[in-house]
């Protein structure tokens, strides 16, 4: 991940990055389960990037009633946010700013927040979803 940023801030010019997770997040499910151990090599050294927030669950606000997998994917969107904001290519470059959000995919429905390192809590501020709305819905064109 570290050399993709670092070449879409410094080549690209990118200034702003979007850190997304989601709900029914089959890495964070795995990085809960007994069986993690069993994992292929591989796969276990791409979710030990989470493991760090798994501390961090009891941060998230869970009053909407999210299961174990769903805050441990919102909890990991700060920790990949921490992550990117600590890197030099983003802490030297005052013009990249990195947003966090989280998507339901039950509901469709984006949680989002920004954050920019003058905001940055070592803790996770609650991410939790908007008030309930109707499921966004785009127009489609209509066949001719």
């Amino acid at each position: 991940m570290s050399s993709a940023v670092e070449y879409a801030v410094v080549h690209l010019k990118v200034e702003e990055i979007i850190i997304c997770g989601h709900s029914n997040c089959g890495a964070m499910g795995a990085l809960l389960s007994e069986d993690k151990d069993k994992l292929a090599e591989p796969l276990k050294c791409w979710l030990h990037h989470g493991e760090e927030s798994i501390k961090d669950i009891d941060s998230v606000d869970n009053e909407l009633g999210f299961n174990k997998t769903d805050l441990l994917s919102q909890a990991n969107v700060f920790t990949q946010v921490e992550r990117v904001e600590a890197m030099d290519c983003v802490k030297s470059n005052p013009n990249v700013k990195v947003n966090a959000c989280w998507y339901n995919m039950e509901s469709a429905h984006v949680s989002d927040t920004t954050i920019h390192p003058s905001t940055l809590h070592p803790t996770p501020p609650r991410l939790t979803p908007n008030p309930p709305t109707p499921p966004r819905t785009f127009p489609l064109p209509h066949p001719p």
